[in-house]
């Protein structure tokens, strides 16, 4: 067997299994999912950008804009790069993850850094996480062999970034996707840009 082409055939059945999960969610889960899409506007102007959105009965709303490229020096367990596309893939299944399990509550949402040594050199993270005292029993964190494995886990910010406003655009987000749901108004969401 040619090994050259077991990434693509792992990504392949990753990307099946996925779409197989979030077409089979419980009822209680489906009225909001959270999916990475590319974002076909910036697509017609040549640029490869991502995002996750929330999927709602009452409409799409894109809560992460993931523009950084300062991930793309790290690779994953199969060697490729955190681009834009992996990242959103991701970050947008754990969220989808807490979302399924109850677990994804504005009060819950908190910003920490992390240090992260790689090559001798060791860096600090901003990171946005998931508090929740229940966050291991219900979702699987991802194992990377490469990255720090943080409990509850939503996603990693560059260096220069700020963990307390991302966390703060973060619960807003979520307030916001609850009025939706709780057919209060149809709010304008800003994304946060990573």
């Amino acid at each position: 067997m040619n090994l050259r082409f077991l990434p693509r055939i792992l990504t392949i059945v990753a990307l099946t299994l996925l779409t197989n999960i979030i077409f089979t969610q419980p009822s209680y889960a489906q009225s909001t999912t959270f999916e990475c899409e590319k974002d076909l506007i910036l697509d017609e102007l040549g640029i490869d950008d991502y995002k996750t959105i929330a999927r709602t009965p009452r409409g799409e709303f894109p809560i992460i804009l993931w523009v950084s490229r300062d991930f793309e020096r790290f690779t994953n367990r199969w060697g490729k790069p955190y681009d834009a596309m992996t990242r959103c893939m991701e970050v947008s299944r754990r969220i989808q993850d807490y979302y399924n399990c109850d677990l994804l509550d504005p009060k819950y949402i908190s910003g920490a850094t992390i240090p992260w040594t790689r090559d001798g050199k060791t860096e600090v993270y901003p990171v946005v996480v998931v508090t929740h005292p229940e966050v291991s029993e219900c979702s699987s964190l991802p194992f990377q062999l490469d990255a720090p494995i943080v409990k509850g886990l939503l996603f990693m910010l560059p260096p220069e970034e700020d963990y307390n406003s991302a966390a703060n655009q973060l619960r807003k987000i979520l307030e916001k996707l609850e009025d939706i749901r709780n057919n209060s108004g149809l709010p304008s969401i800003e994304p946060i840009c990573n």
